[in-house]
């Protein structure tokens, strides 16, 4: 009886010591917190702006790239079904704009990605360097992406290259808005890429796992538009079938994946 009747007196005090607490965590400065969360390597992050529940990152530097102007909320009403999720948007309209939101529940979702940016930024994050320099637009939207740290669990993802060239020491190639699809089997990821203009049509597969091994798969078949001195170079890739179609597969491993 005694306990049932201190239950209730309790009660108050211990809701207002909990509503105390709950508001110092949410209105802590970020700049206190976020720096000491275990973030990767080398990551850098400079004029650190509003609360854990909602803020700013004036500039991200990470391996030599920079990303200005992000944003980040929680929704809380994810946060109250168990699964935290973190809505980021990307501002940095020199580089790179895009929105995405994060979340766990024992495996990473990331949803509702919107990416929009020039190839040539894009080219910059590749892992060897491109003898080509590419132009046009990437827009990339992925509605639901599931990871964990040893694997692709999920993946529905489309991109779209408007306005695609390749230049080359020996030429310049017009594409025709080259379409990829983005998947996941085998645990792994996988992008399945094809386009068709006049001077090379080609088909692309490649699979990629998060040790950083890959797998390439492609057929490349030249044009009449195609410049001569690019035509002869595709001999490099090998002998063409009878219809005058390339094959190339290729796998082996990426380093500093």
């Amino acid at each position: 009886m005694r306990i049932k009747l201190r239950l209730p007196r309790l009660l108050p005090g211990v809701l207002a010591v909990f509503s105390y607490l709950l508001f110092l965590l949410a209105t802590l400065p970020a700049v206190y917190i976020v720096p000491r969360l275990p973030l990767p390597a080398g990551l850098k992050l400079y004029d650190i702006q509003g609360t854990l529940w909602q803020g700013q990152i004036g500039e991200l530097q990470w391996q030599q790239h920079v990303f200005r102007h992000i944003t980040w909320d929680v929704l809380w009403r994810r946060l109250w079904l168990g699964m935290p999720t973190v809505e980021v948007v990307l501002h940095d309209k020199e580089n790179i704009e895009g929105h995405l939101r994060i979340g766990w529940r024992g495996d990473w979702f990331v949803n509702d990605v919107q990416l929009q940016a020039p190839v040539n930024v894009l080219q910059t994050y590749t892992p060897t360097p491109l003898p080509a320099e590419l132009s046009g637009n990437l827009s990339l939207n992925i509605s639901q992406l599931q990871i964990n740290p040893h694997q692709c669990l999920s993946l529905e993802g489309q991109a779209r290259w408007s306005q695609a060239s390749i230049a080359t020491p020996l030429g310049a190639v017009a594409l025709d808005s080259p379409q990829f699809t983005l998947t996941c089997h085998n645990r792994s990821f996988v992008l399945n890429a094809e386009q068709s203009s006049a001077a090379i049509r080609s088909q692309t597969t490649l699979q990629l796992a998060l040790s950083g091994r890959y797998q390439l798969q492609a057929t490349l078949t030249a044009g009449n538009a195609l410049p001569e001195a690019l035509r002869s170079s595709l001999t490099l890739l090998g002998t063409p079938d009878t219809k005058g179609t390339f094959h190339i597969k290729q796998q082996g491993q990426l380093t500093n994946f």
